[in-house]
């Protein structure tokens, strides 16, 4: 069944995003033709360059935007809203429908990264844009195996671990927020955004506590690197992002299986 729910969520939101990821991609290309026209020289051909970049902008903008607020719509309005007298009467437990919502909201964040990432390369892509990252590429694998020695690919891994880690922990983080604000019969949306910023405060002063302490303990200098400090550094961060996501998961489990108030 969940493999059921992750299909409709896909289905219900490409819709959304690809054409905006078209429009990303298509504006990039044209704002880098513009660019690289000589004759757009004039007033009036830099003031077309100018909107064409102001649009492209604003695309970018759009897409980032889209991404956060539809993540947090789909939540709300699927499973508190009247629609959600209709989601918790199907024969599928909290769980699916937690994980029906998180795995496409991730999925859907890393595929808008990526698109802007690229889009801003092809905008702003040249010979030596290219080069410039070449070098900097090379200088830092260079740098990297001189001093961490550790493989690169294994030290890309557990970024790209961690990436994923963080991008669910910060999607169930709004999930257990809007499960808080349906602990309150009025204002819900107000509490809900209450409880993101109060749940943000406290995690922030306890978060410093904790690495000030490691980092003292660690004793962490540029001097030391080795692929050890990396790989311990690497997953003591990941274990801080699992511990995050596991305490917003089990409140938003709670609420919706326990106290949850559609009226």
């Amino acid at each position: 069944m969940l493999g059921k729910l992750i299909k409709y969520e896909f289905k219900a939101t490409y819709r959304l995003f690809l054409p905006t990821y078209l429009g990303t991609i298509l504006f990039a290309i044209l704002a880098k033709l513009f660019t690289s026209i000589n004759s757009l020289a004039t007033f009036a051909g830099g003031a077309f360059m100018g909107v064409i970049i102001a649009i492209y902008v604003i695309i970018i903008l759009m897409s980032l935007v889209l991404t956060l607020v539809l993540i947090i719509q789909r939540f709300y309005k699927n499973l508190t809203k009247d629609e959600g007298y209709l989601s918790h009467t199907l024969p599928v437990g909290v769980d699916s429908h937690i994980w029906g919502k998180l795995i496409p909201a991730v999925v859907w964040n890393i595929a808008t990264t990526v698109v802007v990432v690229a889009s801003i390369l092809i905008a702003t892509g040249s010979k030596e844009v290219f080069d410039g990252i070449a070098y900097v590429w090379q200088w830092f694998t260079e740098f990297f195996a001189a001093y961490v020695q550790m493989p690169l690919w294994l030290f890309i891994l557990e970024l790209c671990i961690i990436v994923l880690i963080s991008t669910a922990s910060s999607i169930v983080n709004f999930y257990s927020a809007i499960a808080i604000g349906h602990l309150f019969t009025k204002r819900r949306v107000l509490m809900s955004i209450v409880a993101y910023f109060g749940m943000a405060f406290i995690v922030s002063m306890i978060s410093s506590g904790i690495t000030g302490g490691i980092w003292t303990d660690l004793d962490y200098t540029l001097t030391n690197i080795t692929g050890s400090t990396v790989t311990i550094a690497l997953a003591i961060y990941a274990l801080y992002e699992v511990v995050l996501a596991a305490i917003y998961y089990f409140i938003t489990r709670y609420i919706f299986s326990r106290r949850l108030n559609l009226e």
